[in-house]
């Protein structure tokens, strides 16, 4: 398949902080989109964020990139606090859930949250099924106020799972600390 160039779409981007550590969520947005229409997305985004985040992460705020562009603008989005319950700890910084998804076109799609309000074992595993927050989450990407696509600009499909991860580097230092060495 022929890549695309990153900037084929009007991208969202949310930067927000998870224990200390900066990151970007990017959704992809139809063509046609706007700046005005960008903060109504990155509002509707940050609502379902908020609960997956704990009171000592922060959301600062989002930027729009117009399609063709390899300029994004800040979008008038006030700094927000997490809400999720719970203390956070140090062993579970580097966690994330992802959301994924395919066009018709056969490109992939994912989105990504950093958060260590995810609690994995020590292996980086989870067999819990999706909370109501991350379920939240695959729903405000089909809504019609985001509506996020591809890289191709196509609509995709959404699968209905969830995926969690660590780190691989803090999942090999996890596991040291658990298993014995040879």
């Amino acid at each position: 398949m022929t890549p695309l160039p990153e900037n084929n779409t009007p991208t969202l981007f949310i930067r927000y902080s998870s224990r200390g550590q900066m990151h970007d969520a990017q959704v992809r947005l139809p063509s046609g989109a706007t700046s005005a229409s960008a903060t109504i997305a990155a509002g509707v985004m940050i609502a379902v964020m908020k609960p997956l985040l704990f009171p000592s992460d922060v959301i600062y705020g989002a930027r729009f990139r117009q399609a063709g562009s390899d300029v994004s603008l800040p979008l008038p989005i006030s700094a927000q606090a997490g809400m999720a319950p719970g203390t956070p700890d140090d062993d579970r910084m580097p966690n994330f859930v992802s959301w994924t998804g395919r066009s018709a076109d056969g490109r992939d799609v994912k989105f990504t949250l950093f958060t260590a309000a995810v609690s994995l074992d020590q292996q980086g595993w989870r067999d819990l099924t999706p909370s109501a927050g991350e379920q939240a989450v695959l729903l405000a990407l089909t809504d019609d106020d985001v509506d996020a696509r591809t890289i191709s600009g196509q609509q995709p499909v959404w699968n209905a799972y969830v995926n969690y991860g660590a780190s691989a580097y803090y999942q090999r230092k996890a596991r040291r600390t658990v298993l014995p060495t040879p």
